[in-house]
């Protein structure tokens, strides 16, 4: 389950930096639409506001916030809902296991949500860079200019790759620690 969380940061990580590298392709609504739903990449969704649906297999079910669901389907039903199956939840909420057609519109929201979170996280990360055990980020701005030589390797960069690799670790897993208790309030 972490695995499946972490991998959709990441890969909002990457779009983000990708949509800095090239802002005239970027969307211009803050937002996602709902067509950004049936992106194949984008599965895991954190449960964001408490819903009921009826299974498919006719029983009712809630979900609250910080239950996991994945989409199964890729192409809506002409009620623009989706097939979605329920990954992890808590006590007296859906079984892990259960299916129901979920609407596109809450997806929408939930991933909404998700990137907010990110966006939070991410400022976070950059305040406070350097103190409690995070690391200090790279220092922004540098480049060569044109025609310049790059410096002779440094032998120690791998090791130094290696620590700070250690230290983003230590700090990605003190972030999800403060956000799980944060979202438990």
């Amino acid at each position: 389950m972490k695995y499946a969380i972490a991998s959709e940061v990441r890969a909002q990580i990457a779009a983000n930096q990708t949509m800095a590298a090239h802002p005239d392709q970027a969307e211009t609504a803050g937002d996602q639409p709902a067509t950004a739903m049936l992106d194949r990449t984008l599965r895991v969704f954190v449960v964001s506001s408490s819903f009921t649906e009826q299974t498919a297999s006719g029983g009712e079910c809630g979900l609250t916030p910080g239950d996991v669901i994945a989409r199964l389907g890729d192409s809506p039903d002409a009620e623009q809902r989706i097939l979605v199956t329920v990954l992890s939840s808590k006590r007296g909420d859906c079984a892990v296991g259960s299916q129901f057609q979920a609407p596109v519109q809450e997806l929408v929201e939930m991933h909404n949500d998700f990137l907010r979170q990110l966006d939070s996280g991410l400022g976070v990360l950059v305040q406070d860079e350097g103190q409690n055990g995070l690391p200090v980020g790279p220092a922004t701005g540098l480049h060569l200019a044109p025609g310049s030589q790059p410096e002779t390797p440094d032998a120690s960069a791998p090791t130094m790759l290696q620590q700070q690799q250690e230290s983003a670790d230590q700090a990605e897993s003190e972030i999800r620690k403060t956000v799980q208790s944060g979202s438990s309030d």
